[in-house]
C-alpha cells in the first residue's frame, strides 16, 4: 500500500516527521498555550470584551500564528529535551539484566517447587488430594480399587 514513491517522499519529509514526532505533545498543550495567552492579553488588547468576540481580524490572526508558534515551540522542547531522555533512560533502567534478587526469609524457609504447566495440568494440591481421595459407597464404606485405577497411579 505505501510502496508508492510519492508516499514513500511524503512519510520520509523531515517536516512531516517533525509533526508527527511532536503532534501528540502539540495536542495536549496546544489548547492550555492559547487559552494563558488570551487571558494574559498576549497580543494586547484594550476592552472588556475579547477581540474574538468582536470579529477583530488582525488581532485574531496575530493570535493565531502566535498561539500556533509558542504551541509547536513547547511541544518540541517537551518532545525532545523531556520525554525522550527520560524515555531513553527507563528503557535502559529496566532492559538490562539485573542479578537475581535475594531470597525472602519465607523464601529460604519454605521450598518453592515451580513445575511447568500444561493446558490440562492440576495444581499440586489438587493432584496430591485426587490421588489420596478414597471412593466412597452408599454406606459410607471405602470401595475397593479396580486394576485400571491401580495402573493409572503406578
Amino acid at each position: 500500500m505505501f510502496t508508492y514513491p510519492a508516499i514513500k517522499a511524503f512519510f520520509r519529509n523531515p517536516v512531516f516527521r517533525f509533526i508527527s514526532i511532536i503532534s501528540y505533545n502539540f495536542y495536549i498543550w496546544h489548547q492550555v498555550i492559547a487559552t494563558f495567552l488570551k487571558d494574559h492579553r498576549i497580543p494586547y488588547w484594550t476592552g472588556e470584551t475579547p477581540p474574538n468576540e468582536l470579529n477583530d481580524t488582525p488581532w485574531m490572526r496575530k493570535y493565531f500564528v502566535l498561539a500556533l508558534v509558542v504551541a509547536i515551540a513547547v511541544s518540541a522542547l517537551l518532545t525532545y529535551f523531556f520525554e525522550k531522555p527520560v524515555s531513553k533512560y527507563l528503557t535502559e533502567r529496566f532492559s538490562k539484566e539485573r542479578p537475581p534478587r535475594e531470597k525472602t526469609p519465607r523464601e529460604k524457609t519454605f521450598r518453592f517447587k515451580k513445575e511447568p504447566r500444561t493446558a490440562n495440568s492440576v495444581p499440586n494440591g489438587l493432584r496430591t488430594a485426587m490421588k489420596t481421595a478414597v471412593k466412597t459407597g452408599e454406606e459410607g464404606q471405602p470401595e475397593p480399587r479396580t486394576e485400571t485405577e491401580e495402573e493409572h497411579d503406578g
